[in-house]
C-alpha cells in the first residue's frame, strides 16, 4: 500500500503547475479501482506515457501496481502496452495487453492480461477511464481466466 500512496503523492507533486495541451500525448499518473467477476476488488496506481504515432492513432506504455483488498490478498505489478484510436479530441478507444507478476503471500507467479476500454478527457489535464478484460497465469489461456473490470482517474502532465 505504501507504493500506491507514493505513486499518487509523486503524481500530485509533479503535476503542480503543469498543463497538457493534449491528454493523449505525454506522461500521466493516476489511481485505479477494479474488481474480478468472482467479487474480489483491488486498488492501485498507474504511471504511463502516450505518444501520437499518426493522425488519430495513439500508442502508450504503463507501469501499474495494485493490491487486492477484498476477497483475498495479492499484490500485482504490470507492464502494459496500449494502442488506441482518438475518436474525438476528448475520447480515446483503446486495447491493452500486459505482462506482470503477482504474490499472494504463498506463491509468486507470472500473469498476462488483455482488455479494451474507453478514456474520456474531462479537462486538458484530467481523464477518466473504464476497462473490461481477462487475465490469467502465463501458462494458461488469457480468455480462460477471470474477467476484470477497472475504473481509473488520471492526471496528464
Amino acid at each position: 500500500m505504501k507504493l500506491h500512496t507514493s505513486l499518487l503523492a509523486s503524481a500530485v507533486a509533479l503535476a503542480a503547475g503543469t498543463v497538457s495541451a493534449d491528454p493523449w500525448n505525454g506522461p500521466y499518473a493516476g489511481a485505479i479501482y477494479g474488481s474480478f467477476e468472482e467479487g474480489s476488488s483491488f486498488v492501485g496506481g498507474v504511471l504511463g506515457y502516450n505518444m501520437n504515432i499518426a493522425s488519430g492513432l495513439m500508442f502508450g506504455a504503463e507501469l501499474e501496481s495494485f493490491t487486492v483488498v477484498s476477497g483475498g490478498f495479492s499484490d500485482e505489478t504490470w507492464l502494459n502496452l496500449r494502442a488506441g484510436y482518438v475518436a474525438t479530441p476528448q475520447l480515446l478507444v483503446y486495447g491493452t495487453y500486459g505482462l506482470g507478476g503477482f504474490s499472494d503471500g504463498l506463491q509468486l507467479g507470472d500473469i498476462a492480461k488483455a482488455a479494451v476500454g474507453v478514456e474520456f478527457a474531462v479537462t486538458d489535464n484530467v481523464s477518466v477511464r473504464g476497462e473490461v478484460g481477462k487475465q490469467n497465469t502465463t501458462d494458461g489461456a488469457i480468455m480462460d481466466g477471470p474477467t476484470l473490470f477497472r475504473l481509473g482517474a488520471f492526471w496528464h502532465f
